[in-house]
């Protein structure tokens, strides 16, 4: 195949396989709702002890759900070939150069490409995690039951999968109650509509990046100062000007979205978003 010819998707093999474990994770948490994914890192079963059955977590039909929808992102119909040889910053690059339509990244992805691509920034966008759609098969919505069955996917519903799009975009557009939403679709409850509200605010606000002061530092008290400053108002306020990055605190000021850019407003709306 052509690998200078348009493929949907783009990722690194080489340099940052592990960026498809934000996806996963987001992806997981959708289906398996926000308590669960939790109690999966902590080893607390559904039923049971954890001493007994703490290993049950890794059966979690989420985690299937999850995996299935990255199995198929990374098919060669969609998938760039040679992408397992591919470093981050070449499978950013065809996006922003528009020969593929998506990657998995975060948002420094604007600051580590604007050097040598910064004409493309504006023509690359942040979106939220699409909803998954076992979410809507689960949910039942096309008003019939749909078991899980160990070890294989939900099967798809495209009654299900319709009413999940319209929800979705209803949800977006921000103009009905929860109650008009469901309304308009037969089998569709007020506590569904709720559940894909949520969900679809679901994402990984962390990578494990950390910040640490030396003990040998003869600054410490200088580098305290430092990150008080720095997740203060103002301080947070200048690291995002530079980096387009909103530092993940427990609360950022709201933000006059009229002085932001485009880039920096959608960036904004993701992590700022109250699905509840």
């Amino acid at each position: 195949m052509d690998e200078t010819a348009f493929f949907p998707v783009a990722w690194s093999g080489l340099k940052a396989p592990g960026y498809w474990d934000y996806l996963a994770q987001v992806l997981f948490a959708q289906y398996t709702g926000l308590e669960n994914y939790d109690n999966f890192w902590d080893f607390i079963p559904t039923t049971g002890t954890q001493e007994d059955n703490g290993y049950t977590v890794y059966s979690d039909q989420g985690i299937l759900e999850a995996l299935n929808v990255i199995e198929e992102l990374e098919n060669t119909d969609y998938a760039v070939p040679g992408t397992s040889s591919m470093d981050h910053i070449g499978a950013q690059a065809r996006v922003f150069t528009g020969s593929s339509l998506m990657v998995v990244s975060g948002d420094w992805v604007y600051k580590e490409m604007e050097k040598d691509f910064g004409q493309y920034l504006n023509d690359v966008v942040a979106i939220k995690t699409p909803v998954l759609s076992a979410v809507g098969v689960k949910l039942g919505l096309c008003g019939s039951e749909h078991a899980e069955v160990e070890n294989q996917v939900m099967e798809s519903c495209a009654n299900c999968e319709s009413a999940l799009k319209s929800i979705v975009k209803d949800i977006d557009e921000n103009t009905l109650t929860d109650a008009e939403i469901a309304a308009k679709h037969t089998g569709v409850s007020v506590d569904d509509v709720q559940i894909i509200r949520e969900r679809r605010g679901y994402y990984l606000d962390q990578t494990g990046i950390s910040v640490a002061i030396p003990s040998y530092s003869n600054a410490k008290d200088v580098a305290k100062k430092f990150l008080r400053f720095l997740y203060s108002t103002d301080g947070a306020k200048i690291y995002q000007q530079n980096t387009h990055d909103w530092l993940a605190v427990k609360e950022i000021e709201k933000a006059d979205t009229s002085t932001l850019s485009e880039i920096d407003r959608l960036i904004y709306e993701i992590v700022l978003y109250r699905g509840v």
